[in-house]
């Protein structure tokens, strides 16, 4: 039989493992568009929107946005932070890149829009696989 001092430590384990697995932070999923060309089996002629990860999980940080002729071939694009509805970071014609300053964030995302307000693209930040 256990004593009630370790029952009382068996349950504080048990409720530190849960609070621990709780903060676990997994990765945000990538949609419509590869988190880097790198690891895409897409082809190069693809429409591609591409930002590259951070090196953090909390510190903002400057990350590059890329996109290729493919992706603006109808038209000028404005490229959001976040949704449609939110901030301009860039209206592009042609393939580019361009830095953001220091806000940047893991599972910030990029959306592509068209003249029409449909969403072309979406690409998400990666980061770091595991985040304490």
């Amino acid at each position: 039989m256990l004593s009630e001092s370790r029952l009382r430590h068996l349950a504080f384990g048990g409720f530190a493992a849960l609070a621990l697995a709780a903060c676990r932070q997994d990765p945000p999923p990538t949609l419509d568009a590869p988190a880097s060309p790198a690891s895409s089996s897409v082809p190069s002629d693809a429409p591609r929107l591409a930002v590259t990860p951070t090196t953090t999980c909390s510190v903002r940080q400057v990350v590059t946005v890329s996109w290729n002729d493919a992706l603006v071939a109808a038209g000028p694009l404005e490229l959001r932070v976040d949704s449609p509805s939110r901030p301009l970071f860039a209206t592009v014609a042609a393939a580019g890149s361009k830095d953001t300053g220091d806000w940047a964030r893991r599972g910030m995302a990029f959306v592509a829009i068209a003249p029409d307000g449909g969403v072309v693209a979406r690409a998400v930040v990666g980061g770091p696989d595991v985040c304490e």
